[in-house]
């Protein structure tokens, strides 16, 4: 059965392909009515205008149906409040108050025309299809963020890693960064095994990635490595210790 978000009317099978779609109207008092609901597609002012002022104005050929209506809509409920003459109401009511007051249309899923993963129109027979052909590629696409979820939680611990051995091993006395050099500190990170910034290289790699499978650049991770420094590091505390500002011991 097809469903709405926030719909409060109803939708009944009428045969393999079509649904009635129904709106929602209710007896207040012996003259009064309330429409709480249009049918999907239906919009308020649309339903204002061709149905409820051409009942209350009436026409060379039909007489006024409604004497007057009231409106209470907010940004998301519809609600007229329908006045009419006792008799009249009895008479609707009895040809039905959803056919009297346009209440009911038809919903056709014989005709569900979609594009599919690769870009071209498609038509698909029923929904089962649709859901089929969904969970196929959400499922692929889940798969592909989960990894990239990993990637980047293991970039990011791999930074941490990297700045907690600095923190130690400038504890310990084993890297001298007082009034150094930029270049004379990145020799010494180098040679104690600090890593390249494993955050930035990580996405460097899966934007160069990317561009692989289009055909634009291919991947050389090696080359990746020898280019990037530890500026990471430097970035996180180096500075502030480099011969440009001296630490007070």
């Amino acid at each position: 059965v097809p469903w709405f978000k926030n719909f409060r009317g109803t939708i009944e099978k009428l045969d393999e392909s079509r649904y009635i779609c129904s709106g929602e109207i209710a007896l207040l008092s012996d003259d009064t009515i309330e429409i709480t609901e249009l049918p999907i597609r239906t919009w308020t002012q649309n339903y204002k205008e061709s149905v409820l002022e051409s009942m209350l104005e009436g026409s060379d050929k039909q007489p006024p149906l409604i004497q007057d209506f009231k409106e209470y809509h907010t940004d998301t409920t519809v609600k007229f409040v329908i006045k009419m003459n006792a008799s009249k109401l009895r008479e609707a009511e009895m040809e039905g108050l959803h056919k009297i007051f346009k209440l009911q249309t038809t919903i056709n899923i014989s005709s569900m025309v979609l594009f599919d993963p690769l870009g071209c129109l498609r038509r698909f027979p029923n929904v089962e299809e649709i859901c089929k052909e969904f969970f196929e590629i959400r499922k692929k696409k889940y798969i592909e963020r989960k990894a990239f979820q990993e990637g980047m939680l293991r970039a990011q611990s791999e930074r941490l890693s990297n700045q907690a051995r600095f923190i130690l091993a400038k504890i310990k006395g084993e890297i001298l960064i007082e009034n150094k050099r930029k270049a004379a500190i990145v020799e010494q990170l180098v040679k104690k095994g600090f890593d390249p910034d494993p955050v930035k290289r990580w996405k460097e790699l899966q934007r160069k990635r990317e561009l692989e499978m289009t055909g634009e650049v291919q991947v050389d991770e090696e080359e990746m490595e020898g280019e990037e420094e530890v500026c990471f590091l430097l970035e996180y505390v180096v500075f502030n210790l480099s011969n440009k500002l001296k630490v007070i011991k």
